[in-house]
């Protein structure tokens, strides 16, 4: 089950990777679908998604701005 988890969250961090790179914001449900995911994996899983991102990414401080720009909180706007 614990391997389900890492590829799913894999696949939906590779999907929004592409969506990232190409300067397309992820929609308030998708940000929140990864956050969750984000959270229920274990650090070893985390760490082994960031060393797969590196080559998708470039180098590890797009992978950095990536994963903030995936956790951080939605901004609010009035």
């Amino acid at each position: 089950m614990d391997s389900d988890l890492y590829l799913l969250a894999w696949s939906k961090l590779q999907e929004a990777a592409f969506l990232w790179l190409s300067d397309v914001p992820l929609s308030v449900s998708a940000r929140e679908e990864l956050q969750g995911l984000m959270q229920r994996i274990s650090p070893s899983q985390l760490a082994a998604i960031g060393a797969r991102l590196r080559p998708l990414l470039s180098d590890s401080e797009h992978v950095q701005n990536f994963i903030e720009s995936v956790l951080a909180p939605r901004s609010q706007t009035c």
